[in-house]
């Protein structure tokens, strides 16, 4: 069976959250989709608090090599933020001040050119960067793992391995998928036709 890769997954977990929040009152006068959608909310926040908390994502296949390079660039674009804030650069700083999700919830290219404009601004500055312990070996190292993993791009995605997730995340995205496709999927069928169950749909569709 196909399963899309993590980081995509959470990025329609996140859509699926925005459409929700957009149509506050939606589900008036059906008690049990406003309690789907509540429950799919309060799961959804869930996996984010626990990794925002360093549990980690399964590191197989091409969910690995997109988590290492995710690692890596992250910490390169903070020490930029860093160098670029003490130096007044603060456009640039903003800019630099990246987190894991800003890699993980978008989609793969996304993540490549982000990946691929950090290491180009870490290339221009490395000169004035050795005071905070980055050197061409770094550059080296983070190249390699966004290389690595764009070379996934154009294979064809290979049946999951046995989760090796923390139980806690593990589990929490077995629940918010049966939430979805066993209780809101369906409630929210009475509602097509309608501009919330299109945006609704397409934000499902991201891993279809």
């Amino acid at each position: 069976m196909y399963a899309p890769p993590v980081p995509l997954t959470l990025q329609m977990y996140a859509c699926v959250r925005e459409v929700l929040e957009a149509f506050p009152g939606r589900f008036e006068g059906v008690p049990a989709a406003q309690r789907a959608a509540d429950a799919f909310l309060e799961a959804e926040a869930s996996i984010r608090r626990a990794l925002a908390s360093g549990e980690r994502l399964p590191e197989t296949g091409k969910q690995g090599r997109w988590q290492r390079m995710a690692d890596a660039v992250v910490v390169l674009a903070q020490t930029l933020s860093a160098w670029a804030d003490e130096t007044e650069r603060f456009a640039l700083s903003e800019t630099m001040n990246l987190q894991e999700t800003d890699l993980l919830m978008v989609t793969e290219r996304e993540a490549i050119v982000t990946s691929e404009e950090v290491l180009g601004a870490a290339r221009d500055y490395l000169d004035q960067l050795a005071d905070y312990g980055v050197s061409e070996r770094m550059l080296v190292d983070v190249e390699a793992a966004l290389l690595d993993f764009a070379a996934t791009l154009n294979e064809p995605e290979r049946p999951a391995a046995p989760p090796v997730a923390p139980i806690s995340l593990t589990t929490a995205f077995d629940d918010i998928d049966r939430l979805l496709t066993r209780r809101l999927d369906p409630l929210v069928h009475r509602y097509k036709g309608t501009p919330f169950f299109e945006r609704y749909q397409a934000a499902r569709s991201i891993v279809d």
